[in-house]
């Protein structure tokens, strides 16, 4: 019973690692743009809270999800190539961390190997063009480049697909990180 629960610990800190890379590659795109970031989260529930250069932190147990917002980021005032940039950069640091994970150590099972596929799981999820993905924020951007959006009524509708769409791909993820972590 110990070992499970240093093994759900030993989880729970990689998973959040991984995320704290995943979401650096927000902030420092929106860094180098002058986009500054409101607000970082990291899991849930959050249990940490800091404030570091008036830019609050938490960072939570469980590692659910994570954000790096900037309401800026949001506004139609940021260039196409900008904001594809920002967006690109979340899946992008995940895909390159996964690599050179599995270039320091490719023995199924072990942290650097599991880390290195769960993050690259993090990285091409991120691209698909749902809401809650880094995918929907270009799609949405280039079809109001070409002067097209969506119907309202589906808009709320929207993140419910994506939400429903990413936990069934989670649990895929999870069931075959299993099978081929077992040595």
């Amino acid at each position: 019973m110990f070992y499970l629960f240093i093994a759900i610990i030993e989880t729970c800190v990689l998973f959040n690692l991984l995320l704290v890379f995943h979401e650096l590659g927000h902030v420092v795109v929106m860094s180098y743009y002058k986009i500054e970031t409101e607000y970082i989260a990291i899991g849930w529930p959050s249990i940490i809270k800091v404030t570091i250069d008036n830019t609050p932190y938490h960072l939570g147990i469980l590692p659910i999800f994570g954000f790096a917002y900037s309401r800026r980021f949001f506004q139609s005032d940021i260039p196409l190539n900008q904001a594809a940039v920002i967006a690109l950069a979340e899946p992008v640091t995940s895909i390159v961390l996964g690599s050179i994970m599995l270039f320091i150590d490719s023995t199924k099972g072990s942290l650097f190997y599991n880390g290195g596929i769960v993050s690259l799981m993090i990285g091409f999820t991120n691209l698909i063009p749902l809401p809650l993905m880094e995918g929907w924020h270009i799609f949405r951007n280039l079809m109001l480049k070409n002067g097209l959006d969506i119907p309202e009524h589906y808009k709320k509708l929207l993140p419910v697909i994506g939400l429903v769409v990413v936990t069934i791909i989670a649990m895929i993820l999870v069931e075959l990180l299993k099978k081929y972590s077992s040595t």
